[in-house]
């Protein structure tokens, strides 16, 4: 067209001499654009990256929290302020936590924390910091917490906000937590000091089993002292330095021993032999209860294997002594204690299969001993448990009963096999009116329920004859035997005994 309408002179040159340098110009003006356009993505994606790795490095990747070091960073900021007002650190730990995750699944468990952190973002509490300082521990920091009728709400709603169930396609999933509590500046004056309170705090109401503890002067020495006791309590459970030792059980009717109850002891290499008492307490404060169990129970299985090979040659010699029932096998039976937080424990119940196959013992021979506030503390799920214990062949007693939350509902509903009253009753049963009417109410209770019934302490004649008197199935204490090792158990079997 310009051609046509310039000629091929000098015009048209000229017009395309300028043409090219204009094209040359905007496409320099585009080079440079896309070089800052290039120049500015690049800044923008390296910003992010910054802010993504700064924010990483100070929360917690998996639920948004602030990750340990980031809290005592912006706690530390917080006491700084001045006229600053009071602080409360909750450090929370969800109980049985790796349980769950072996149960539901990983992925299930990760939904647990993020939803355990939107409840907290959430709560009415609006607290100040959320953290999360281990896998399944958070910690957060409350303001405005002045009184302690204030504190003891937040607890209490802190402990709702975990107990709420957790909605999964595999039903409801209910937790519960353990909390410890330090306060600024009642505690501690700086961040990595308050944590340090709270973390002490906690970790003694996990060993006491406490829902929460708030920390005090001196609780680091006890700490200190029961790390020290826990190595010298790992050590005896690794040495087996605990053993059982055996009290036989008195079946009044057919004047017989038909059963033992196993008691631990521990053979100290220095202080000797020493009482449950002078152990167990802590045993429990530590949290060792479960291994206790575990091997206690493994040695009396053991133990009832070997009474099961020597048992046809020891029922002859006691039926031979004894002069009776000489068609008659008797079976001996041993009652293992339970600890409450370890009953209806999952894999106790595989546990006890494994160990009866692996050393040849009948069910019947096991009998587990329970107190009532174990199985009361979920009716449904006591019983629930109980029944399948029985349909394994195991027998299931009460043990302290009357101590408890006794109730009829309880014994009716409760498919218990035997209820053993407790010591405190038998003591002054003689000279006490009321002691006497409620052991004889307590056996004709259970008799009419179906249930034997044996009593605990019996220690002079005339409470074994009054027993007897009023049908009592069962005796044990120190009038028959003291809690015997098992050489003398053994022995005892072989005795002309008579009460």
């Amino acid at each position: 067209m310009l051609s046509g309408w310039l000629g091929e002179g000098q015009a048209l040159l000229r017009v395309v001499v300028v043409s090219k340098h204009l094209e040359l110009f905007f496409q320099t003006l585009l080079g440079l654009g896309l070089v800052v356009w290039l120049q500015d993505d690049e800044r923008s994606t390296n910003q992010q990256l910054t802010a993504k790795t700064r924010y990483l490095d100070t929360h917690d990747q998996l639920t948004g929290c602030l990750n340990r070091d980031a809290l005592l960073q912006e706690l530390s900021a917080l006491i700084q302020l001045p006229q600053q007002q009071p602080l409360l650190l909750v450090m929370i730990g969800l109980d049985r936590f790796k349980t769950i995750n072996e149960t539901v699944g990983l992925k299930q468990g990760d939904r647990i924390l993020r939803e355990v952190t939107r409840r907290f973002d959430t709560s009415i509490l609006k607290p100040r910091l959320v953290g999360r300082t281990g896998g399944d521990i958070f910690a957060l920091v409350l303001q405005d917490i002045l009184t302690d009728k204030q504190r003891q709400f937040c607890l209490h709603h802190i402990e709702q906000l975990i107990e709420k169930p957790f909605n999964f396609d595999s039903g409801l999933l209910k937790l519960t937590a353990t909390i410890g509590v330090a306060q600024f500046p009642e505690h501690a004056g700086s961040a990595e000091s308050l944590l340090q309170k709270a973390n002490i705090a906690f970790h003694q109401a996990k060993r006491q089993q406490q829902r929460w503890i708030q920390y005090h002067q001196g609780m680091e020495e006890e700490t200190a002292r029961l790390l020290m006791l826990e190595k010298e309590l790992l050590q005896a459970l690794e040495l087996k330095q605990f053993v059982l030792y055996y009290q036989p059980q008195w079946n009044i009717r057919e004047q017989r021993v038909d059963g033992f109850e196993a008691l631990v002891r521990w053979h100290h290499p220095d202080r000797g032999i020493l009482m449950p008492g002078q152990f167990l307490p802590q045993m429990e404060q530590i949290g060792l209860m479960r291994e206790l169990d575990m091997q206690l129970l493994e040695q009396a299985v053991e133990t009832l294997g070997r009474w099961r090979k020597k048992q046809v040659q020891l029922l002859e010699q006691a039926v031979e002594t004894l002069g009776r029932w000489r068609k008659k096998q008797v079976q001996l039976s041993v009652a293992v204690n339970m600890s409450p937080i370890h009953f209806e424990q999952a894999g106790l119940k595989q546990r006890i299969q494994q160990l009866l196959q692996q050393y040849e013992v009948p069910p019947t021979m096991l009998e587990l001993e329970i107190t009532e506030n174990t199985a009361m503390g979920d009716m449904e799920q006591g019983r629930n448990y109980v029944t399948e214990l029985q349909q394994m062949g195991i027998r299931v007693s009460i043990d302290d009963f009357g101590t408890g939350y006794s109730s009829l509902g309880y014994l009716r509903r409760m498919p218990i096999d035997k209820i053993k009253i407790d010591r405190s009753f038998i003591m002054d049963m003689a000279s006490s009116d009321s002691d006497m009417m409620i052991v004889k109410t307590m056996i004709t209770l259970a008799h009419g329920l179906g249930k034997r019934i044996l009593a605990e302490g019996v220690e002079d004649a005339n409470q074994l004859l009054l027993l007897k008197h009023m049908a009592c199935d069962a005796a044990q204490g120190y009038l028959i035997a003291k809690p015997l090792p098992e050489s003398d158990a053994l022995a005892l079997l072989q005795q002309k005994l008579s009460f």
